[in-house]
């Protein structure tokens, strides 16, 4: 969750812990310094005297002088010790003053290898408990070791919402106006910029205003394109999510024009408009299919017919042999594609993603399953608008909770694709040969592939246009004709699972398009049977 909303029930519940007792909490957090902001306000609103300690500073306390109510000086004061040592400063927390004190504990997890460290802190808890103290561990990763992951909670640290992001930026506008930088922006293109930087830190924020205002010597509307391309950047820099270039239109997409249709309808549900009626962001859909029917190529088609940018998500690089590392790497995936928003999201064979889940999930210490329960979780939950496409090849390796309502808008299924479908497919793919279409018998090469995929006809193309080439003559419809007796498609050598693909869609799913029906099957058995 990011926002406002989100802000407030993270401070909400570090109240909680503190006021309750909690001895031991995690924080995880790309933010440091606006965490350690916001709990020198908490502090103060809880009468708790703060404690800072990093490795290399080592301890320091909080300062307020509050003689001017409406502008409290806050200072950090190093006391005579430093106590840079881990144990010595755990003997320090042990010695202070019940329900008197917040101990900020930054990067913390590196000395957590320290078996007299995790043993002291363990000594410490209960201790802790009695006193109402609190140790709040800050780090941007997980890194618990098993002895005392039961001992402390985990939270997450929130980007900034809305109100925090136009709070920086009327603090930016104040200081370019003391220093007589031009400042081309109403209200209107104030709110623009603080949506553009919905989901990124506060400080790439700033950085990314800064680096506007020094390249064109004024803060103008401008920057929200560089906001844009900040959040493409983060994409670029992670290995789990790869950014889609040359997205296909629906043009390059032969048949499926139910799905095609029902897309469009879509395209104006990302406009404020559709906010101001009460209609939600679209969610997404889950196609199913035979393989090589197309499914990857709608999948791409969808950035194209929606205008947004297409993000392709690598489940296999999610999975880490570190303890928590997976469940990180999800989390860490989500979040910036809620700050990429709006995008479309694409999960290629998400079955195979989910292959781990066999057997209750045990076998490898259940990552799977909490890596897939966090995953379903945001499925259900996301309000940011990222129109997710999943595909997957066989509906029956899929855990039943996928299906439910709420977490796709719809579900599709791709069949080999019909008689005039074939004949868009063979259009498509010699356009993008350099062939001009009207010099082929399409309906005829249509006949001649029935039962063939998408993948299949092109293949033939290719193989056909290899052998004109070699001959040194141009592609004739006789050359793509032999090139497809010569394949065996994928309706033959496993019509069984296809079948049941079938019947499993018949009752569960949308026809994308028209499909292979039952009279091209007749026809094909037909076919078959005459030279025996």
């Amino acid at each position: 969750m990011t926002g406002p909303a989100a802000e407030s029930l993270f401070l909400e519940e570090l109240k909680t812990r503190i006021r309750a007792g909690c001895p031991l909490t995690y924080v995880v957090t790309r933010e440091e310094g606006r965490l350690i902001r916001q709990f020198e306000t908490l502090s103060c609103q809880l009468g708790r005297k703060l404690w800072r300690h990093t490795l290399t500073e080592g301890l320091r306390a909080l300062s307020v002088d509050d003689s001017d109510p409406f502008f409290p000086r806050v200072d950090w004061e190093t006391p005579p010790a430093r106590y840079h040592d881990p144990i010595a400063l755990l003997d320090f927390i042990a010695r202070c003053k019940a329900g008197s004190a917040i101990f900020l504990l930054i990067d913390f997890h590196e000395v957590f290898s320290d078996g007299l460290v995790r043993r002291k802190i363990k000594d410490l808890v209960e201790s802790l408990r009695g006193q109402m103290n609190t140790i709040i561990f800050v780090s941007p990763v997980i890194d618990i070791p098993a002895g005392l992951a039961h001992e402390m909670g985990i939270l997450h640290h929130p980007l900034p919402g809305k109100p925090t992001i136009r709070q920086s930026l009327q603090a930016i506008q104040h200081a370019l106006a003391n220093r007589q930088v031009a400042i081309r922006m109403d209200s209107e293109v104030s709110e623009r910029v603080v949506s553009a930087a919905a989901g990124l830190t506060l400080q790439r924020f700033e950085d990314c205003v800064a680096r506007h205002v020094v390249r064109h010597g004024q803060l103008d509307d401008m920057v929200v394109m560089e906001l844009a391309e900040e959040k493409k950047a983060r994409i670029r820099n992670t290995q789990v999510l790869e950014l889609v270039t040359g997205c296909v239109s629906a043009g390059h997409v032969g048949g499926l024009q139910t799905f095609l249709g029902w897309l469009r309808k879509r395209q104006k549900l990302f406009a404020p408009q559709a906010r101001r009626c009460g209609l939600p962001y679209p969610k997404g859909v889950l196609m199913l299919g035979v393989s090589g029917c197309g499914k990857s190529l709608a999948a791409k088609a969808c950035a194209g017919v929606l205008d947004q940018p297409l993000v392709r998500m690598d489940v296999g690089r999610l999975f880490a042999p570190e303890v928590g590392r997976s469940e990180a790497n999800l989390r860490e995936a989500l979040d910036i594609l809620d700050a990429a928003a709006p995008c479309v999201l694409w999960v290629d064979e998400i079955e195979k993603a989910l292959a781990g889940l066999g057997g209750a999930g045990q076998a490898d210490g259940g990552t799977a399953l909490r890596v897939y329960a966090t995953l379903l979780s945001w499925l259900q939950e996301r309000q940011s608008p990222v129109f997710m496409v999943a595909t997957a090849n066989a509906a029956g390796q899929l855990p039943p909770e996928l299906f439910r309502k709420g977490r796709w808008d719809d579900i599709f299924f791709v069949d080999l694709p019909g008689e005039e479908d074939r004949q868009a497919i063979f259009a498509i793919h010699l356009k993008q040969r350099n062939q001009l279409p009207e010099n082929f018998d399409l309906a005829g090469l249509a006949r001649a592939a029935g039962g063939y995929s998408g993948a299949e006809i092109e293949q033939a193309v290719v193989a056909a246009l290899v052998e004109a080439l070699h001959g040194e003559r141009p592609l004739q419809t006789a050359d793509i004709v032999r090139a497809l007796a010569e394949q065996v498609p994928l309706s033959q050598t496993m019509p069984e699972d296809i079948a049941a693909l079938r019947a499993w869609a018949a009752k569960r799913a949308r026809w994308a398009g028209t499909g292979y029906g039952d009279e091209e099957r007749h026809h094909e058995r037909q076919r078959k049977l005459r030279p025996l």
